[in-house]
């Protein structure tokens, strides 16, 4: 039996569209062995109630922690991975800081919308009341501008008006409040945690730029990068799978699950890429 592994997703404890039970039962029916479910900026506390509750596949903690570094003069938000950290109260308290004001990004992003014309009806209580994330994000958004025939599908809704195009000027959240992305990698290396660069190639950024910030990443006692990306084409994780091999990275397997149509459980990561990159634990 062929065994796999998903170390990138989302559950309703952020913004996914699943709860966590339901985010691992979809990840065993799906031949997957090996699962870190990475809400955003959200420790993991429930690991070892749902790691005895279901036996049958290995939950490592995780969490997907926002941060901001400055590249070609600007800030930009980078996303990096926390795995396998232990659940210190420094590092719980680290995280607890990093959430942003939810409602307020929300409401400016339908405000925006409203002035290019897409007008949907929709305020933060109303997309609240439509889903069972804890933490309404763009998705949610997204998901409405498709059901009600503003845009054919997600991706369209993200590429078209609400993704982070270089040249879109929609809401964006306060950068300036996340955490420095030293200090993540810092804080994640403090909790005996595994680092790794999430979705190297959503950053809309020069190729030298992208090198300068996996070599810093490196240097300050990064680990993995996400190669192994569900949207990525071949090329690409080639690409990447070069550049992590250029700067001493091992590679990441993440689908990016949200449950929402924008990406899949069913990518057939081998399992193999999570225990290399998991014996790394500090």
């Amino acid at each position: 039996m062929e065994r796999y592994c998903d170390l990138h997703t989302h559950s309703s404890v952020s913004d996914g569209d699943f709860t966590r039970k339901e985010v691992i039962e979809l990840a065993i029916n799906n031949g997957i062995t090996t699962l870190a479910i990475t809400d955003h900026n959200i420790p993991f506390l429930d690991r070892d109630e749902l790691q005895t509750e279901y036996p049958d596949i290995n939950l490592i903690s995780g969490t997907e922690i926002s941060t901001k570094i400055i590249v070609d003069g600007e800030i930009k938000e980078i996303h990096v991975i926390a795995l396998d950290y232990d659940n210190t109260d420094e590092f719980i308290s680290f995280l607890n800081g990093n959430l942003i004001n939810n409602r307020y990004y929300i409401e400016s992003i339908l405000k925006w919308l409203e002035k290019k014309g897409i007008d949907f009806g929709e305020t933060y209580d109303s997309l609240k009341k439509k889903t069972k994330s804890e933490h309404i994000g763009r998705l949610s958004i997204a998901k409405q501008m498709v059901e009600k025939g503003f845009c054919k599908n997600i991706d369209e809704a993200f590429d078209l008006y609400i993704g982070n195009k270089a040249n879109n000027d929609c809401p964006k959240p306060s950068i300036e409040l996340y955490a420095d992305f030293s200090t993540a990698v810092e804080q994640i290396i403090r909790a005996s945690g595994i680092p790794v660069l999430a979705h190297p190639l959503l950053y809309s950024i020069s190729d030298t730029s992208l090198r300068n910030l996996i070599q810093k990443f490196r240097k300050l006692g990064g680990v993995g990068m996400e190669v192994y990306y569900g949207t990525y084409n071949q090329e690409e994780r080639e690409y990447l799978s070069m550049l992590a091999n250029d700067y001493d990275l091992l590679p990441s397997a993440a689908s990016d699950f949200h449950g929402h149509g924008h990406s899949s459980l069913n990518n057939k990561f081998p399992e193999s890429i999570a225990k290399r990159l998991l014996s790394c634990k500090r």
